[in-house]
C-alpha cells in the first residue's frame, strides 16, 4: 500500500524523482549529469530537449505548448512547480519570463540552475528546494502562473491538497493561471481502471507511488475555497496527457452596506415561453430544467418594483440557486433584447448566492430570463430560490 502522509509521500517521490524523464522515453539520474562538465552537460541536455521540443513528435511530447505559451510568459512571472529538467521554464525564461523552479529533489533543482547558469539566464531566474509544503511559504504571492507539468498528480488529493492551496497563494488573487498536466481518465480507463496506487508503477515505472487522473472539473474542485474558470482544455501524446489551463476569478462581490432592494424576482409567476423548457413549483423555489440547445431561453419572471429609484441609480442582481446539471444564466435584458446587463452564472460547482458587478440604467427593467448556457448543447437542471435587484 503507499504511504499516507504528507513528509512519507514526499520521501517516497523524492527517491523516485531522482531519477527523470530525459529524451523522449528514456529516464537518468540528475546526480550523475551534474557529475559531467559543462560542454559534455550541456550536450546531454540539449539532447533531451531537442527529441521532445524539436523532433518528429513534436505535437505528441512538448514543442507545442511551448509554442502556445511562450508569448503570454514573455514578461510574467511564472512559477514552474516539479520542474525536473527544466526544459519548460528554461524556454521560457530565455524568451523572457521571470521563473521559480521548485522540485523537491535537490539534485533537480541543481541541475536547473547550472543550465540557467550555463545559458546566462541565471540572475532572472530563481531557485528552491521543496522540503516540505511549508517551504512554499517562502515564496511571493504575486506570481502570473503556477505551472505543474506532470508533477502534481503523483499523491492522493487529501495528501496533495496543502501543496494545492500554498501554489494557490502564490498567484495574483485575480487572473492568475493555474496550468497542469496530468493524465486524463480516458487513459485510467483504457489501462484498466486500477487503483491509483498500482497505477502509478504501470504509467511512471517501479517506485511510483501513486497516479491519479484530472480533468478541468476535478482540479477546479481540487483548489477550492479559491475559485476558478477554464480557460482551455485539450488531450495529447495520443491521449496519454493532458492540458488543464484555469484562471483564478477575483473574490465574490457582495452587496454594498447601503444597498436596498429595488425589486424582487416573482418566482410564483414566472412562465415559459420555449419549447424543450419546464418550470414546477416546490417548496425550494423554482424548479426548472432548459431545453438542450445553448442560450436558449428558459424562463420569464417579473419583477415587482418595491420602492424609488434613487439618485445613484447603480444597480447589482443577488441570485440564489443551485444547478443539479448543466449550467444556467439569471439576468436581465437591455430595452431592445440585444444583449444582456447583468447575468449570474450557475453551474454544480458554483456558489449559491452569487452577486453581479454594478450596472447603471436599469428603470424600465421589468423581468429576469433564464436560459441554458451549457456549452456542451445539453439540458440544464435548476433551482432558482430567490433573486433580488439591489440599488445604492
Amino acid at each position: 500500500m503507499p504511504p499516507t502522509s504528507i513528509p512519507s509521500y514526499l520521501d517516497s517521490l523524492r527517491e523516485k524523482w531522482k531519477t527523470i524523464p530525459f529524451a523522449i522515453d528514456d529516464r537518468v539520474r540528475t546526480a550523475d549529469l551534474l557529475s559531467l562538465d559543462d560542454a559534455t552537460l550541456f550536450e546531454h541536455w540539449e539532447k533531451a530537449r531537442n527529441a521532445s521540443v524539436e523532433g518528429s513528435r513534436v505535437n505528441d511530447v512538448r514543442g507545442w505548448y511551448q509554442l502556445v505559451y511562450r508569448d503570454w510568459c514573455r514578461g510574467r512571472k511564472i512559477l514552474d512547480m516539479g520542474c525536473g529538467m527544466g526544459i519548460d521554464c528554461i524556454h521560457f525564461a530565455e524568451n523572457g519570463a521571470r521563473v521559480t523552479f521548485v522540485d523537491i529533489v535537490r539534485s533537480n533543482v541543481d541541475l536547473v540552475r547550472r543550465i540557467c547558469r550555463i545559458k546566462g539566464i541565471e540572475q532572472s531566474c530563481s531557485f528552491l528546494v521543496m522540503n516540505n509544503v511549508d517551504d512554499l511559504a517562502k515564496l511571493d504571492r504575486d506570481y502570473d502562473a503556477v505551472l505543474g507539468i506532470g508533477s502534481l498528480m503523483h499523491a492522493p488529493l487529501d495528501v496533495v491538497k496543502p501543496e494545492f492551496d500554498a501554489l494557490t497563494a502564490c498567484l495574483k488573487p485575480e487572473g492568475g493561471r493555474f496550468i497542469m498536466h496530468a493524465y486524463p481518465k480516458k487513459r485510467w480507463e483504457r489501462e484498466g481502471s486500477l487503483p491509483f496506487h498500482q497505477w502509478g508503477e504501470k504509467t511512471d515505472g517501479p517506485g511510483t507511488p501513486w497516479a491519479e487522473w484530472y480533468d478541468a472539473d476535478k482540479l477546479i474542485d481540487a483548489l477550492r475555497p479559491a475559485r476558478f474558470e477554464l480557460v482551455y482544455y485539450c488531450e495529447y501524446r495520443h491521449g496519454d496527457m493532458n492540458c488543464i489551463d484555469l484562471v483564478r476569478s477575483g473574490p465574490q462581490q457582495v452587496l454594498p452596506a447601503d444597498s436596498v432592494l429595488f425589486a424582487r424576482a416573482d418566482l410564483a409567476q414566472a412562465v415559459t415561453h420555449w419549447e424543450g423548457a419546464s418550470l414546477q413549483q416546490g417548496s425550494a423555489g423554482l424548479h426548472l430544467t432548459t431545453g438542450p440547445g445553448c442560450w436558449n431561453y428558459a424562463a420569464e419572471i417579473p419583477l415587482t418594483a418595491s420602492g424609488e429609484i434613487p439618485t445613484k441609480k447603480r444597480f447589482r442582481l443577488r441570485a440564489k440557486a443551485s444547478a443539479q446539471q448543466g449550467e444556467i444564466g439569471v439576468g436581465i435584458l437591455s430595452n431592445d433584447g440585444q444583449r444582456f446587463l447583468l447575468e449570474l452564472r450557475f453551474d454544480p460547482r458554483s456558489d449559491q448566492e452569487q452577486v453581479s458587478a454594478e450596472v447603471g440604467g436599469l428603470e424600465n427593467i421589468k423581468s429576469l430570463i433564464v436560459r441554458n448556457t451549457c456549452r456542451d448543447h445539453q439540458p440544464s437542471t435548476a433551482i432558482v430560490e430567490d433573486v433580488g435587484l439591489y440599488c445604492y
